[in-house]
Formats: C-alpha cells, structure tokens, sequence
C-alpha cells in the first residue's frame, strides 16, 4: 500500500502545515483516511508525551541545578532556555490540536478558495504578495527555531 500525503490546498498556510506535520500537529493531511488519521492522531499523542516527559525532566534538572551547592549560571540559563522553547512548542502542540484552532484554520481553507476564484483582481493581487511575505516569514521562523534549537541543546 503507498501513502501519498495530501495537504490541502492553501497557500498562505502550506509551509506551515508541512512543517507542523513533521512534529505531529498538522490533523488536516488525512482527512480523507480514517485509519491514517488514526495513525496521525496517535503520533501527535506520542509527540506531546514525549514533550511532556521532556520538559518534567527539564524541570527537575533545573532543580538540580538551582539547589546545588556550586551554582553553574550558564547552565542554569541554558536549561531555563530549553525548557521555554519545548514549553512554547508544547502549548504551540496542544493549542493547534484543539478544535477552535481548527475550525478557524478551516475558514481560512474557505476564505482562502473564496478569494482566488472570486473576480476581484485587486483583492488576488493583495493576497498573493501577502502569501509571498508569508511563506518568507515562516521559513525563516523555522531556520531561526532550527538554529536556536541546534545552539542550546
């Protein structure tokens, strides 16, 4: 059997939902295929654990760290900076998986199709350079989250 991931059809959120995917946060790629989504579904719930258990580590370290009779400042920061990111990943992890989240990335979905298939050459014109700005953004987001990640750990 061959999977063929779809991702749906949106510009402005295309980098976006790839990238999410990766992680296990991007719930709109099987939608299509209940067994597949299952699987999906199953691998954000391991991704969130495995965040969870991270950061219950993460902060127990930091307690280690802090009540040590020699205080390492540098490692202390360097802890404290790892535990933010993989706490804002996890919030960014449970936020995404709820279902207001999604509704409203699904009127983006309707809005988006509404847009370009309208009449309105001015508003497509609007919308496309803000895609571009967009796609730039969130690449650059990503390579800048890569390297922070790369530099602290």
């Amino acid at each position: 059997m061959v999977v063929t991931l779809v991702f749906p059809k949106n510009d402005h959120l295309n980098t976006a939902m790839r990238a999410s995917f990766l992680v296990g946060m991007c719930p709109f790629i099987f939608a299509e295929n209940p067994m597949l989504q299952k699987i999906s579904l199953l691998h954000r719930k391991l991704f969130f654990t495995y965040h969870m258990l991270f950061l219950i580590t993460a902060a127990v370290k930091f307690f280690l760290l802090v009540c040590d009779e020699v205080i390492l400042v540098d490692e202390i920061a360097s802890n404290a900076a790892v535990t933010l990111i993989w706490s804002i990943s996890l919030f960014r992890s449970y936020v995404i998986a709820s279902k207001r989240v999604q509704a409203l990335i699904r009127n983006i979905f309707v809005l988006e199709e509404r847009i370009l298939n309208g009449e309105d050459e001015r508003l497509i014109e609007i919308y496309n350079s803000h895609v571009n700005q967009n796609q730039i953004t969130t690449i650059a987001i990503l390579v800048a989250s890569y390297a922070c990640m790369n530099e602290v750990t």
